[in-house]
Protein backbone atom coordinates (compact mmCIF):
# COMPACT_ATOMS: atom_id res chain seq x y z
CA UNK A 1 0.00 0.00 0.00
CA UNK A 2 2.86 2.45 1.35
CA UNK A 3 4.71 1.80 -2.01
CA UNK A 4 1.45 2.39 -4.50
CA UNK A 5 1.28 5.87 -2.30
CA UNK A 6 4.54 6.13 -3.34
CA UNK A 7 3.95 5.78 -6.68
CA UNK A 8 0.85 8.12 -7.18
CA UNK A 9 2.86 10.94 -5.29
CA UNK A 10 5.67 10.25 -8.26
CA UNK A 11 8.27 9.04 -6.22
CA UNK A 12 11.76 8.40 -7.04
CA UNK A 13 12.79 7.76 -3.66
CA UNK A 14 13.45 3.74 -2.51
CA UNK A 15 12.06 4.38 0.74
CA UNK A 16 9.03 1.86 1.47
CA UNK A 17 6.43 3.97 2.86
CA UNK A 18 4.59 1.41 4.21
CA UNK A 19 7.46 0.92 6.99
CA UNK A 20 5.91 4.11 8.55
CA UNK A 21 4.59 2.72 11.19
CA UNK A 22 1.51 4.58 13.06
CA UNK A 23 3.12 6.59 15.82
CA UNK A 24 5.14 8.41 12.85
CA UNK A 25 2.39 8.71 10.43
CA UNK A 26 2.18 12.31 11.14
CA UNK A 27 5.40 12.85 9.95
CA UNK A 28 4.44 11.12 6.72
CA UNK A 29 1.05 12.64 6.49
CA UNK A 30 2.72 16.56 7.50
CA UNK A 31 4.11 16.47 4.22
CA UNK A 32 1.73 15.02 2.21
CA UNK A 33 -1.28 15.58 3.22
CA UNK A 34 -1.83 19.40 3.25
CA UNK A 35 -2.68 21.09 -0.13
CA UNK A 36 -1.12 24.05 -1.79
CA UNK A 37 0.05 26.93 -0.09
CA UNK A 38 1.00 29.34 -2.55
CA UNK A 39 0.39 32.97 -3.54
CA UNK A 40 -2.81 34.32 -4.86
CA UNK A 41 -1.11 34.71 -8.66
CA UNK A 42 0.76 31.45 -8.58
CA UNK A 43 0.34 28.61 -11.02
CA UNK A 44 -0.68 25.46 -10.00
CA UNK A 45 1.57 24.00 -12.82
CA UNK A 46 4.54 25.53 -11.37
CA UNK A 47 4.65 23.91 -7.71
CA UNK A 48 6.62 21.13 -7.33
CA UNK A 49 5.67 17.49 -6.96
CA UNK A 50 6.01 16.07 -3.45
CA UNK A 51 7.77 12.90 -3.01
CA UNK A 52 8.47 10.14 -0.88
CA UNK A 53 12.25 11.73 -0.68
CA UNK A 54 11.09 14.94 -0.33
CA UNK A 55 8.30 15.01 2.21
CA UNK A 56 11.09 13.24 4.85
CA UNK A 57 13.57 15.57 4.15
CA UNK A 58 10.62 18.42 4.95
CA UNK A 59 9.35 16.68 7.75
CA UNK A 60 13.05 17.16 9.14
CA UNK A 61 13.48 20.46 8.62
CA UNK A 62 10.13 21.23 9.89
CA UNK A 63 11.28 19.03 13.34
CA UNK A 64 14.28 21.29 13.51
CA UNK A 65 12.67 24.54 13.15
CA UNK A 66 9.68 24.01 15.42
CA UNK A 67 7.78 24.80 12.27
CA UNK A 68 4.22 23.75 10.89
CA UNK A 69 5.10 25.28 8.01
CA UNK A 70 2.92 23.24 4.76
CA UNK A 71 4.45 21.60 1.99
CA UNK A 72 3.16 21.95 -1.90
CA UNK A 73 1.20 19.94 -3.42
CA UNK A 74 0.89 19.39 -7.15
CA UNK A 75 -2.33 19.99 -8.67
CA UNK A 76 -1.55 21.19 -12.70
CA UNK A 77 -5.15 20.48 -13.95
CA UNK A 78 -6.51 22.93 -16.86
CA UNK A 79 -9.18 24.95 -15.11
CA UNK A 80 -8.38 24.43 -11.45
CA UNK A 81 -8.52 27.76 -9.32
CA UNK A 82 -4.93 28.80 -8.57
CA UNK A 83 -5.96 30.75 -5.74
CA UNK A 84 -3.78 29.17 -2.11
CA UNK A 85 -6.30 26.46 -0.65
CA UNK A 86 -6.44 25.19 2.72
CA UNK A 87 -7.41 22.20 4.03
CA UNK A 88 -8.15 23.59 7.29
CA UNK A 89 -10.81 26.33 7.05
CA UNK A 90 -10.48 29.03 9.70
CA UNK A 91 -13.97 29.82 11.12
CA UNK A 92 -14.53 31.83 14.39
CA UNK A 93 -17.13 29.65 15.51
CA UNK A 94 -15.46 26.47 14.80
CA UNK A 95 -12.26 24.65 15.15
CA UNK A 96 -12.15 21.80 13.53
CA UNK A 97 -13.19 22.40 10.10
CA UNK A 98 -11.37 20.80 7.35
CA UNK A 99 -11.47 19.82 3.68
CA UNK A 100 -11.10 16.36 2.76
CA UNK A 101 -9.53 16.96 -0.96
CA UNK A 102 -6.69 16.39 -2.60
CA UNK A 103 -5.78 12.69 -0.92
CA UNK A 104 -4.98 10.44 -3.73
CA UNK A 105 -6.26 7.33 -4.21
CA UNK A 106 -4.57 3.66 -4.84
CA UNK A 107 -6.34 4.16 -8.71
CA UNK A 108 -4.25 7.26 -9.12
CA UNK A 109 -7.29 9.32 -9.07
CA UNK A 110 -7.60 12.03 -5.75
CA UNK A 111 -10.94 13.52 -3.87
CA UNK A 112 -11.84 16.73 -5.68
CA UNK A 113 -11.43 19.98 -3.20
CA UNK A 114 -14.29 21.87 -1.73
CA UNK A 115 -16.58 19.08 -2.38
CA UNK A 116 -16.44 16.99 1.17
CA UNK A 117 -15.60 19.11 4.32
CA UNK A 118 -15.88 17.73 8.24
CA UNK A 119 -16.34 20.18 11.45
CA UNK A 120 -17.38 20.40 14.43
CA UNK A 121 -20.52 21.95 15.67
CA UNK A 122 -21.95 24.70 13.49
CA UNK A 123 -24.49 26.23 15.90
CA UNK A 124 -21.54 29.59 16.76
CA UNK A 125 -20.87 30.88 13.35
CA UNK A 126 -20.39 34.05 12.99
CA UNK A 127 -21.58 36.53 10.22
CA UNK A 128 -18.05 35.92 8.74
CA UNK A 129 -18.53 32.12 9.13
CA UNK A 130 -21.64 31.95 6.92
CA UNK A 131 -20.24 34.59 4.13
CA UNK A 132 -17.11 32.18 4.20
CA UNK A 133 -18.96 28.52 4.15
CA UNK A 134 -21.65 29.97 1.32
CA UNK A 135 -19.01 31.45 -0.68
CA UNK A 136 -17.27 27.69 -0.98
CA UNK A 137 -20.55 26.46 -2.35
CA UNK A 138 -22.59 24.51 0.64
CA UNK A 139 -25.41 22.75 -0.66
CA UNK A 140 -25.88 20.24 2.38
CA UNK A 141 -25.30 19.60 6.38
CA UNK A 142 -25.57 16.41 7.83
CA UNK A 143 -25.81 16.75 11.54
CA UNK A 144 -24.38 13.49 13.04
CA UNK A 145 -25.74 15.08 16.81
CA UNK A 146 -28.61 13.64 18.69
CA UNK A 147 -31.61 15.24 19.10
CA UNK A 148 -30.74 16.21 22.66
CA UNK A 149 -27.80 17.64 21.29
CA UNK A 150 -29.62 19.23 18.72
CA UNK A 151 -32.69 20.88 20.55
CA UNK A 152 -29.42 22.15 23.39
CA UNK A 153 -27.17 24.04 21.03
CA UNK A 154 -29.40 24.19 17.93
CA UNK A 155 -28.45 24.66 14.25
CA UNK A 156 -27.12 28.39 14.10
CA UNK A 157 -27.30 30.65 11.53
CA UNK A 158 -26.90 28.07 8.67
CA UNK A 159 -30.92 27.81 9.30
CA UNK A 160 -31.44 30.72 7.68
CA UNK A 161 -29.46 30.12 4.11
CA UNK A 162 -30.61 27.95 1.62
CA UNK A 163 -28.58 24.86 2.76
CA UNK A 164 -30.39 21.96 2.91
CA UNK A 165 -30.22 20.12 6.26
CA UNK A 166 -30.16 16.06 7.06
CA UNK A 167 -30.09 14.82 10.84
CA UNK A 168 -29.01 12.07 10.75
CA UNK A 169 -28.10 10.70 14.56
CA UNK A 170 -26.00 8.28 14.64
CA UNK A 171 -27.58 7.41 18.59
CA UNK A 172 -30.17 9.62 19.84
CA UNK A 173 -30.54 10.66 23.24
CA UNK A 174 -28.20 11.98 25.80
CA UNK A 175 -25.06 11.16 23.58
CA UNK A 176 -23.03 11.02 27.01
CA UNK A 177 -25.49 8.05 28.55
CA UNK A 178 -23.88 5.67 26.43
CA UNK A 179 -20.04 6.92 27.56
CA UNK A 180 -21.48 6.23 31.23
CA UNK A 181 -22.66 3.21 30.69
CA UNK A 182 -20.16 2.02 28.35
CA UNK A 183 -17.59 -0.62 30.63
CA UNK A 184 -14.39 2.04 31.61
CA UNK A 185 -11.73 -0.45 29.93
CA UNK A 186 -13.18 -0.26 26.72
CA UNK A 187 -10.70 1.80 24.40
CA UNK A 188 -11.78 4.51 22.05
CA UNK A 189 -10.76 2.49 18.78
CA UNK A 190 -13.34 0.07 20.72
CA UNK A 191 -15.84 2.64 21.32
CA UNK A 192 -15.71 3.57 17.68
CA UNK A 193 -15.73 -0.30 16.73
CA UNK A 194 -19.04 -0.54 18.82
CA UNK A 195 -20.48 2.83 16.78
CA UNK A 196 -20.00 1.36 13.24
CA UNK A 197 -21.64 -1.86 14.24
CA UNK A 198 -24.58 -1.10 15.34
CA UNK A 199 -25.30 2.11 13.49
CA UNK A 200 -23.93 0.34 10.24
CA UNK A 201 -27.44 1.12 8.34
CA UNK A 202 -27.48 4.71 9.51
CA UNK A 203 -23.80 5.58 8.45
CA UNK A 204 -24.69 4.65 4.78
CA UNK A 205 -27.29 6.67 5.15
CA UNK A 206 -25.15 9.54 5.91
CA UNK A 207 -23.37 8.29 2.86
CA UNK A 208 -26.15 7.78 0.64
CA UNK A 209 -27.00 11.52 1.41
CA UNK A 210 -23.44 12.64 0.89
CA UNK A 211 -23.72 10.96 -2.39
CA UNK A 212 -26.53 12.35 -3.51
CA UNK A 213 -25.87 16.36 -2.51
CA UNK A 214 -26.10 18.31 -5.61
CA UNK A 215 -22.46 20.72 -4.01
CA UNK A 216 -20.68 20.72 -1.32
CA UNK A 217 -21.72 18.65 2.02
CA UNK A 218 -20.33 19.29 5.39
CA UNK A 219 -20.82 16.44 8.20
CA UNK A 220 -20.20 17.38 11.67
CA UNK A 221 -21.17 16.30 15.54
CA UNK A 222 -19.82 17.90 18.48
CA UNK A 223 -16.16 17.74 18.45
CA UNK A 224 -15.58 16.90 15.04
CA UNK A 225 -13.66 14.01 16.13
CA UNK A 226 -15.19 10.66 16.94
CA UNK A 227 -18.52 10.50 15.25
CA UNK A 228 -17.27 13.06 12.22
CA UNK A 229 -14.23 10.30 12.60
CA UNK A 230 -15.98 7.27 11.79
CA UNK A 231 -17.63 8.58 9.14
CA UNK A 232 -14.50 10.01 7.37
CA UNK A 233 -12.81 6.99 7.74
CA UNK A 234 -15.84 4.83 6.42
CA UNK A 235 -15.73 7.66 3.12
CA UNK A 236 -12.06 7.79 2.32
CA UNK A 237 -11.88 4.13 2.40
CA UNK A 238 -14.58 3.39 0.27
CA UNK A 239 -13.02 5.58 -2.46
CA UNK A 240 -10.29 4.37 -1.85
CA UNK A 241 -7.51 6.38 -0.55
CA UNK A 242 -4.66 4.39 1.26
CA UNK A 243 -4.78 3.56 4.96
CA UNK A 244 -1.78 4.97 6.11
CA UNK A 245 -4.12 8.54 4.77
CA UNK A 246 -7.28 8.06 6.76
CA UNK A 247 -5.19 7.66 9.63
CA UNK A 248 -3.39 10.63 8.98
CA UNK A 249 -6.63 12.46 8.69
CA UNK A 250 -8.03 11.27 11.94
CA UNK A 251 -4.98 12.17 13.58
CA UNK A 252 -5.44 15.65 12.42
CA UNK A 253 -7.79 16.35 15.03
CA UNK A 254 -4.73 15.90 17.58
CA UNK A 255 -3.86 19.43 16.55
CA UNK A 256 -6.66 21.29 18.01
CA UNK A 257 -7.62 18.15 20.58
CA UNK A 258 -7.18 21.34 23.30
CA UNK A 259 -9.28 23.85 21.83
CA UNK A 260 -11.86 20.80 20.76
CA UNK A 261 -12.15 20.25 24.64
CA UNK A 262 -12.57 23.55 25.69
CA UNK A 263 -15.68 24.21 23.12
CA UNK A 264 -17.40 20.99 24.18
CA UNK A 265 -16.67 22.14 27.34
CA UNK A 266 -18.83 24.93 27.28
CA UNK A 267 -21.77 23.07 25.04
CA UNK A 268 -24.71 22.23 27.59
CA UNK A 269 -24.53 18.71 29.03
CA UNK A 270 -20.48 18.21 28.10
CA UNK A 271 -18.66 19.98 31.21
CA UNK A 272 -19.71 16.88 34.15
CA UNK A 273 -19.60 14.40 31.87
CA UNK A 274 -15.91 15.25 30.10
CA UNK A 275 -14.48 15.45 33.41
CA UNK A 276 -15.52 11.67 34.27
CA UNK A 277 -14.84 10.41 30.73
CA UNK A 278 -11.72 8.01 30.46
CA UNK A 279 -8.35 9.94 29.57
CA UNK A 280 -8.54 7.34 26.75
CA UNK A 281 -10.98 9.28 24.77
CA UNK A 282 -9.89 12.66 24.94
CA UNK A 283 -7.61 12.09 22.30
CA UNK A 284 -7.24 11.27 18.76
CA UNK A 285 -4.01 9.12 18.34
CA UNK A 286 -2.72 7.53 14.89
CA UNK A 287 -3.40 3.92 16.43
CA UNK A 288 -6.99 4.44 17.23
CA UNK A 289 -8.05 4.52 13.64
CA UNK A 290 -5.44 2.21 12.76
CA UNK A 291 -7.59 -0.72 15.09
CA UNK A 292 -10.43 0.17 13.54
CA UNK A 293 -9.10 0.18 9.87
CA UNK A 294 -7.82 -3.30 10.64
CA UNK A 295 -11.06 -4.76 12.61
CA UNK A 296 -13.22 -3.53 9.63
CA UNK A 297 -10.82 -4.74 6.92
CA UNK A 298 -11.05 -8.34 8.76
CA UNK A 299 -15.02 -8.29 9.24
CA UNK A 300 -15.90 -7.06 5.94
CA UNK A 301 -12.95 -6.87 3.48
CA UNK A 302 -12.60 -3.18 3.10
CA UNK A 303 -14.90 0.01 3.62
CA UNK A 304 -16.64 -0.68 0.68
CA UNK A 305 -17.60 -4.21 1.86
CA UNK A 306 -18.82 -2.74 5.22
CA UNK A 307 -20.93 -0.13 3.26
CA UNK A 308 -22.23 -3.14 0.63
CA UNK A 309 -23.07 -5.43 3.68
CA UNK A 310 -25.34 -2.21 5.09
CA UNK A 311 -27.27 -2.13 2.02
CA UNK A 312 -25.40 0.59 -0.56
CA UNK A 313 -25.11 -1.20 -3.96
CA UNK A 314 -22.63 -0.27 -7.27
CA UNK A 315 -25.11 2.63 -8.68
CA UNK A 316 -24.82 4.51 -5.11
CA UNK A 317 -21.12 3.93 -4.89
CA UNK A 318 -20.49 4.75 -8.44
CA UNK A 319 -22.51 8.06 -7.74
CA UNK A 320 -19.93 8.76 -4.84
CA UNK A 321 -17.00 8.37 -7.15
CA UNK A 322 -18.51 10.41 -10.02
CA UNK A 323 -19.19 13.28 -7.38
CA UNK A 324 -15.93 13.30 -5.04
CA UNK A 325 -13.17 12.40 -7.45
CA UNK A 326 -11.41 13.93 -10.32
Amino acid sequence: MGAAVGALLGSTSSVDLSEISAPRIDEYADSVIYPPFQAADASYSEIPLVTAESTTSLAGRRRRRGSMRRVAWCMGRPGLDCRAVERRIELDGCVNFRDLGGYPTSEGRSIRWRTLFRSDALHALTPADVRQLTEIGLSDIVDLRSSYELEAEGRGPLEREAIAFHHTPLFDGDPQAGHRAAPANLTLGDRYLGLMLIGQKKIANVVRILALAHGGAVYHCAAGKDRTGVISAVLLGALGVPEELIIADYALSGERIDAIIARVMRMKGYEDALRHMPEDTLHARPETMEKVLAEIGSRFGSMEGYLRDAGIDDSLLERLRAKCLA
